[in-house]
């Protein structure tokens, strides 16, 4: 049995090699020995690693309001390689100082998972805390 935990709830883990890609992700034999997957909450479609996340700007975790005032909770991850980013990058309403934003989709879905932010080449995610699942 599978237990779904929001993202949200869980600590860092460290140690674990970063450099894994979605697509190798564990068969059920070999989740005991290696780290737990951040899924897609709709389609569970691997979407990072706990070992990927970054605290930034003084936390991990951050509440943003967009122009709509619409509300989110995000995490920040140096990696999410199960997602898709749409569109063109904008300056338009930066959450985090001379960041350019392109939306981040789930690959599997293409639900809207968050947001790619770069600033001089340097690159991270901010990822909608209630649209994922740890497994």
């Amino acid at each position: 049995m599978i237990v779904q935990t929001p993202v949200c709830a869980l600590e860092r883990r460290d140690g674990v090699d970063p450099s894994r890609r979605a697509e190798d992700a564990p068969s059920a034999e070999d989740e005991t020995e290696l780290e737990r997957w951040i899924v897609c909450a709709t389609c569970e479609h691997p979407i990072t690693r706990p070992s990927d996340r970054v605290s930034m700007f003084g936390s991990h975790l951050h509440d943003r309001v967009n122009p709509a005032g619409v509300a989110f909770a995000i995490g920040l991850f140096a990696r999410a390689d199960g997602v898709a980013l749409a569109g063109a990058p904008s300056d338009e309403f930066p959450w985090f100082p001379r960041h350019w934003w392109t939306i981040a989709l789930c690959a599997g879905c293409l639900g809207h998972l968050g947001w790619r932010f770069t600033k001089n080449g340097d690159a991270f995610y901010g990822l909608i805390v209630d649209a994922l699942l740890e497994r």
